[in-house]
């Protein structure tokens, strides 16, 4: 009777043992989760992982990225003409208002506008060549233009001597204007060379050499900055402990009226690629020359060298310095890189009144002009046409992935796109080791000059 009680009882365990377990499969086949075997789980968390790899990788390729716009144009000069025109008697101030109207919105839309001040605020009596000086009302019709910097090294910087020099300096201080390239004392120099700027996310250097000073020797080495590698190699070195995003250089040098650059000029380029200078822009021939952008794939190793930008504003005359061209560059960051975005250049023309009419110099858009008269006289208007045909035809021969603005639809725009190119054969494939300041000129270029300053007159 006992055995048959115990064989009861076990069969009735085993009979809910059973059922539990049936009960517990038909779960576990009923959630759907719990049906995924270990290697789909694995494989699962493995393409998890990858995906959150992959939003990584996304997020760090979207770099900051940040755009500067600069704006260069050439020679400033004050021929006794200009400063005559720009008296007024009633006034009895020089009045240089209307000057630059009709470029005005051009220079104001670029985040930055530099120009080459060719001639002293010296002070009266107001003079012309052969060493100038010229109304402080210039350096501020040139300000409320649009213009931010004006570049101060050139054959013209000691013209009014040291007093001159500082006198300058001082001006363009109270008014607020930034500038380059001379300097009251050693102490200013080396606390503003080069010269910062910081716009839109970039920190920008500036310098500003010139080749001599029509023989009028500085007080002090850097009251007007010379070319010298040895001194260019360390106000480079400062910019990049500096920071600098992108060194521009502004140089006055070359040969005068000549539309090709010296050999002289490029080894001085050669030089400042080699060194890293970003920018190039050239002034002192008061013509047009030749515009290279170097591209290359992958955005290192990038240049643009402008040898001349010709007369910003002047009374020279000769059919090739009636005018110039205005280069717009805009430089893009992204990350720690810096390049060369886009590069083009507007043709000007200077309107010259005539003598003792009453009206005023200035400077106009070519491709504005070319269209109507606009109230030039018919002579400066034909003038206007064939300064068009040279220029363009010059700068469409000899630029390199630089071209024209143009009106188009009444709005401003490039007319090609630059294809990149990796090597040129433009600069010499060597830097020479030395080279000195071009501070002689040749009987022919000396006896052009006296020629032409006689006309400008």
């Amino acid at each position: 009777m006992r055995f048959i009680l115990i064989f009861l009882l076990v069969v009735c365990v085993s009979n809910y043992a059973l059922a539990k377990i049936t009960d517990k499969q038909l779960q576990f086949k009923a959630d759907p989760v719990l049906t995924v075997s270990a290697k789909e789980i694995v494989k699962t968390k493995k393409v998890e992982k990858a995906k959150k790899v992959e939003k990584v990788k996304k997020v760090e390729k979207v770099l900051p990225s940040y755009e500067v716009t600069l704006l260069f144009a050439g020679d400033a000069m004050q021929h006794a003409a200009q400063f005559k025109s720009a008296y007024n008697p009633v006034s009895k101030l020089y009045e240089y208002n209307n000057n630059f109207t009709y470029f005005e919105p051009i220079i104001k839309q670029a985040d930055i506008a530099v120009v080459n001040l060719e001639t002293t605020l010296g002070g009266a009596p107001y003079k012309a060549f052969p060493q100038f000086s010229s109304p402080d009302s210039f350096a501020k019709q040139l300000q409320s233009s649009g213009f931010d910097v004006l570049m101060l090294a050139n054959n013209h910087s000691n013209d009014s001597w040291q007093r001159g020099v500082n006198k300058t300096i001082n001006t363009l201080d109270k008014m607020g204007i930034k500038h380059s390239g001379t300097y009251k004392s050693k102490i200013q120099h080396d606390k503003n060379t080069p010269l910062m700027i910081q716009k839109n996310g970039l920190n920008l250097a500036f310098l500003n050499y010139t080749f001599a000073t029509n023989g009028i020797k500085s007080v002090f080495k850097e009251q007007t900055k010379l070319i010298s590698f040895k001194q260019m190699r360390k106000d480079i070195q400062k910019a990049k402990s500096n920071k600098a995003d992108s060194i521009i250089v502004y140089i006055h040098w070359g040969e005068e009226y000549k539309t090709q650059p010296s050999q002289y000029q490029k080894d001085v380029t050669a030089f400042l690629i080699k060194s890293k200078v970003d920018l190039i822009i050239g002034s002192h021939p008061h013509v047009i020359q030749p515009m290279i952008w170097q591209k290359s794939t992958d955005k290192t190793d990038e240049y643009l060298v402008a040898y001349s930008l010709g007369n910003f504003i002047s009374n020279q005359r000769n059919l090739q310095q009636a005018g110039g061209a205005l280069l717009q560059v805009t430089l893009k960051k992204e990350g720690s890189k810096t390049s060369i975005q886009s590069a083009g250049y507007y043709l000007s023309f200077v309107d010259r009144p005539k003598s003792d009419s009453g009206a005023k110099h200035q400077v106009l858009p070519v491709r504005l002009f070319e269209r109507q008269v606009h109230g030039l006289k018919w002579d400066q208007y034909g003038m206007l046409l064939k300064y068009a045909v040279w220029a363009s035809d010059f700068l469409k021969a000899n630029n390199q992935n630089v071209y024209e603005y143009k009106l188009q639809n009444e709005k401003w725009s490039l007319t090609e796109t630059p294809a990149v190119t990796v090597a040129s054969t433009t600069l010499p494939t060597t830097v020479p080791k030395t080279t000195a300041p071009k501070t002689t000129v040749s009987k022919e270029i000396a006896a052009t000059q006296k020629s032409v300053e006689a006309n400008s007159k």
